[in-house]
């Protein structure tokens, strides 16, 4: 009985971030042309029991189980030569992320042949919100009946992004990312 007077007045909050993503360093080289893909990237929740507003518990990592949470797409549209606009969704309870590509080097994705290369960066920037209250099974989980919790994820990504084409319609490309999320709430 003690055990649930305790759980009744705490909170579990659970984030799932933007982490895995398809952009590939070329652009669409001319304005609306586009390219859509989804993708399947299970990822890491990182929980911590709130009481009071406070915790001394640690951090707990698990892996994402929900597959419908997991799945992600991305978007392409041409805006420029080298100019895309681009959008990225981790899954469910991230951040939709919207920016843009610049293809530094290499040709555009149309003209593209075996053996060329293609280098871009990206810059990315969003927002998402939340509000749960008492009974839903959402990013938050509070315990207590009369609760009612908010919480605000601002994202920002900057990525630099190398390909290059081993067959003609084959692209083969990796890069690094820089990932910045701000998470607050009430």
């Amino acid at each position: 009985c003690i055990l649930l007077i305790f759980s009744s007045c705490s909170h579990t909050i659970k984030v799932r971030t933007p982490s895995t993503r398809f952009i590939s360093p070329e652009a669409g080289g001319k304005l609306f042309a586009s390219e859509v893909s989804g993708y399947y990237a299970g990822g890491t929740k990182a929980s911590v029991n709130l009481k009071d507003e406070k915790t001394t518990d640690p951090l707990v990592l698990d892996n994402e189980t929900n597959v419908i949470d997991s799945i992600g797409i991305n978007a392409n549209i041409g805006l420029h030569e080298k100019i895309d606009f681009i959008m990225t969704s981790g899954g469910a309870n991230t951040p939709v992320l919207y920016g843009v590509k610049y293809q530094l080097i290499g040709k555009k994705r149309a003209e593209s042949k075996k053996g060329d290369q293609s280098l871009a960066i990206t810059i990315m920037a969003g927002n998402a919100g939340q509000t749960q209250k008492s009974g839903e099974d959402l990013e938050l989980t509070p315990m207590d009946d009369d609760t009612e919790v908010e919480l605000d994820r601002d994202s920002t990504d900057y990525s630099l992004i190398y390909g290059k084409r081993i067959q003609d319609t084959l692209l083969v490309y990796t890069g690094v990312s820089y990932t910045k999320t701000k998470i607050s709430g009430v």
